[in-house]
Formats: structure tokens, sequence, C-alpha cells
């Protein structure tokens, strides 16, 4: 008897088709119409595959499996989209994919992406630095790739100088557009090269636990497609072609970033420069922490910022007498944040003062402020009272502060929507009888949170005070401190709950998770 070979799947298919797409030759029933309609829809759903029916296409799907099986799909890729992938991973590791077939011998050249670090080089640490200088220098030799995305470089012990230049120098002949250096050890390296650098977008300098002497031109210059700038621990010395320093004594400098957005320091100085101007028309981020070990004479040398549009500025550290000016007269701020530091030659007077001075500098263009701490400002009520009013700002954040200090500052402040306090000390009952009423109180006070509650008898007080003159206040927060817990907890509520409220819509809570 001859064999019967079956049918391949594609000729099952279209027999099922056909079969459930046929229509019968006798009269159907209501019940059989419906169901003819529905394996009609079935078979064209076959027709287009929209459906799969089990045991149909089950011998082409295994064949295709096997078909991929053992396949190495990534090793077909483009050389350039493979070293896009190894970009991902740190040049040590990318480089160690050389070893997988000769075909990847040669794959991690095309890296755009190179992230160095010496700790992957672990060993004795001669050894480890000979191996990591060695190392740095023939991924740069063999490195196929024209135009580099970004350089990071992260070092534990120290180097010389003349190694590090040579990496970035590297790195800026390929067009680089980011470059981050960290390093735990000083290093005294030239900007020279990064400042000729047009194709730089962001600049990550990090001097973690150490200061570094970093020579910089003595004329101007501009960096036009920078974005981004983050320094740390940088002491930057002005010098000329002819010599580590000009001849001519101080001078003023200026840096032109057409296109900065972002600029960040920690604790960099200046040295033997009399004036830096920035040149930032669309900066928008300003943060600058200055808390150096030692302050000196060179120390103090005048930052100007010209930043029409600038939205956020936040400063932690000393405050030094006319060091940073900042060009606010088109800028509207969002947010700015002061966190003035006591050194400790300065009086707290002399550096409430000083915080006074600063905050003049914001005073029309302000929409939030947050001071802490504000203590020192209780020793300057002359020149707090002296302030301009802050006609923008509508949210006004305060730590530690008293109660003649807050009603003086509430003075400036006739916008004022939301007041956040984070403990008050000194409103006694003499100055709740004889405070006149901020203007704020009676058209825009919204919102009040209490910070670190102790149930005192100032902070009732000044509770009192508020909710008897504030007109339009919908919400009172309090959030105890742990300590206030207890029968003193309740005793506190029924205080706050006592006090007449010259607004019906004033709601108190208490919270005290």
């Amino acid at each position: 008897m001859p064999r019967q070979l079956a049918a391949p799947p594609s000729t099952v298919a279209q027999s099922t088709v056909m079969s459930l797409s046929r229509p019968s030759s006798t009269a159907l029933s209501p019940m059989g119409h419906l169901a003819h309609f529905q394996h009609k829809e079935l078979a064209m759903k076959m027709e287009s595959g929209s459906v799969f029916i089990p045991g149909i296409y089950e011998n082409q799907l295994s064949k295709r499996q096997k078909i991929n099986e053992g396949q190495d799909i990534i090793s077909n890729l483009p050389d350039f989209i493979i070293g896009h992938i190894l970009s991902f991973l740190s040049a040590k590791d990318a480089v160690r994919t050389s070893v997988l077939s000769k075909r990847w011998i040669c794959l991690w050249t095309f890296i755009t992406k190179l992230r160095f670090g010496d700790r992957d080089h672990n060993s004795s640490p001669k050894k480890s630095k000979s191996s990591f200088l060695n190392f740095v220098y023939r991924v740069l030799h063999h490195l196929d790739s024209s135009s580099i995305e970004s350089f990071s470089l992260t070092i534990s012990e120290k180097y010389n100088a003349c190694h590090v230049s040579k990496w970035i120098s590297s790195a800026i002949d390929r067009s680089v557009k980011k470059v981050g250096v960290y390093s735990r050890k000083e290093l005294n390296l030239s900007f020279h090269s990064l400042f000729k650098c047009q194709s730089l977008e962001e600049l990550v300098w990090m001097m973690d636990c150490c200061v570094s002497i970093v020579p910089v031109p003595s004329f101007s210059y501009c960096l036009s497609s920078l974005t981004v700038l983050k320094l740390s621990g940088i002491t930057f010395s002005c010098c000329n072609s002819n010599g580590p320093k000009f001849s001519n004594g101080p001078k003023f400098l200026t840096l032109s970033f057409p296109v900065l957005r972002k600029y960040e320091t920690k604790n960099c100085t200046w040295s033997d420069v009399k004036g830096v101007t920035l040149d930032v028309p669309l900066l928008e981020v300003v943060s600058i922490e200055y808390k150096p070990v030692l302050l000196c004479a060179s120390s103090y040398t005048k930052i100007k910022f010209c930043a029409p549009r600038l939205t956020e500025f936040t400063y932690i550290g000393y405050i030094l007498p006319d060091t940073l000016v900042l060009d606010l007269s088109k800028a509207h701020i969002a947010s700015a944040k002061i966190v003035p530091y006591k050194y400790a030659d300065d009086t707290v007077e002399e550096t409430g003062i000083l915080a006074c001075n600063f905050l003049r500098q914001f005073n029309a263009n302000v929409e939030c402020l947050k001071l802490q701490p504000s203590k020192f400002l209780a020793h300057a009520k002359d020149f707090v009272e002296d302030l301009p009013s802050f006609e923008m700002l509508s949210h006004l954040e305060l730590d530690i502060v008293t109660g003649e200090i807050l009603l003086a500052l509430l003075q400036k402040t006739p916008s004022l929507k939301t007041l956040v306090l984070k403990r008050i000390i000194q409103f006694d009952m003499e100055l709740l009888n004889s405070a006149s009423v901020p203007d704020c109180f009676l058209s825009t006070l919204e919102m009040v949170k209490f910070g670190n509650f102790h149930g005192n008898e100032h902070e009732l007080n000044l509770a009192k005070f508020l909710m008897e003159n504030t007109l339009v206040l919908e919400r009172l927060s309090v959030f105890p401190t742990w300590m206030l817990f207890g029968l003193n907890l309740e005793n506190a509520k029924e205080k706050l709950f006592s006090f007449r409220k010259s607004s019906n819509l004033a709601i108190i809570e208490i919270c005290t998770v």
C-alpha cells in the first residue's frame, strides 16, 4: 500500500480556512446562520495571521527556533552599534570582551564613553599605579572612535599631572562632550586645553578631601558649548604665557559661557585675582558651597554673575564682604536658599550684617526664600528693619528665629502666602500686645507651618497672634517635637483650639506623624 504523505502545515491551514468559509448547501436555521458567520470571521482572521490555531503552526515555529539556535545575534550587529553597547561598561570591562572571539578582538575600540578608575586594578600600590597608567595609554592609543561622548577619570592615588593632562588632551582631540575628573589626591593640572575645547558641554572636576591649585589663562575666554559646570576643591591661579603668574598684579577676568545652564562650586577660590565676571545669559541654576578650612587675603575675590534668566540660587557657607555680586535686574528667581556660616574670627553680629547685605540682592526678584540659620539676624535687628520690601516673595522658610526678627521680615513681605517656621523663640506677651499687623496678614497669608513645636509660651503667643489677625488664613499646621506627648500635648492642643480665629476658613491640624 503506497505511503500517504502528510499535508504540510500551509495546506492544512488552507483546507481549514476553506472548510470554515465554505457555506452549506442546505438551509440553515437562525442558530446555524450565527455559527456560519462566526466561522467565516475566524477564517478571515486566520488568513490575515491574527489568530493562532494550536497544531497548525507549531511545526513552523519549532523549525525557526532550531534555525536560530546557537546563533550569535549580537556579533552580527554593526561595529558602531556594538561599540555603543560596550560604552555602558567601564573601559576595563569593555576591553575584556576582546577574549570572546576573533570577531570581538577589536570591537571595544569603537566605544564612545571612556570610564577609567584606578581601583579596578587591584594589586600592590606600586604595581597598581603602573598597570593603570599603561592601561589608559594603551586604550587611548588603540581607540578607533573619531569622536567620543565622555571621558571620566576616578583616581585614589597621586599621579603626575602630565599624565592626566595628556589623557584629557587626547579626549579633547576627539571632540569630547563631557569630561569628569574625581580625585582623592592633590592634582595641580592646567585648564588651558579645557578652556579651548569648544565641543565641551559638561565639565565636572571634583577634588575630594584635598585642594588643587589649577593655573588658568590670564585673559578672558569663552566656552561656547558648555551647559554644566561642577567644580570642587580648586584654587584657580591666574597666569600668562610667559610665566606662572602675570607680572602686572591682580586683574579682572571675564568668563563667557553663552549656553551655560547649571553652575555648582564647592570650596573653590581664586588666587591673585581682583574680580571675575561670569557672562552667563542662559544660566538657570547656581549652587555655591564655601566652607574652606582657612581664609586668606586671596580669598576675597569679587565674583559677579550676569544672569538674567537665573531661577534657582543656593549659597551655603561663609559670606565674605562684597565678594559675590548678582546682577538680577531681569531675573525671576523661583527659589533662593541662604545658609550663612559664622567664621571663627567674625562676631555673630558681623555674620548677621553680612547676611542682611547679601539678602538685599534678592529683594525684588525672589519668589521663595529659605533662610537658615536665621538666628544671626537677631543680632542685626537694625539692618533687618532697613531691608527693602520683597514684593514678589510668596513663600518664606525660617529655622530658629526670634519674634522681633520674624515680625520685621513679615513687614517686608506684602505678598506672602506661605510661612514655614522651624522654631520660634522670644515671642513674649509685651510683643504680642504691641506688634503691628503685617499687610500680608490682611490679604495674602493662607498657610502657616510650625515645626519642632514644644508648646511653650512663646510659640503659643505667636499662634494666638496669627490666628487673631490673619483674615484669609486657610490652614495652621503644627508639628510637635517628639518630647511633647501625653498630657502636655493635650494641654497644648486645648490652648490652640481656644484661640479666636479671624478667618472662618482656618483649619488647625496637629501633625503627630
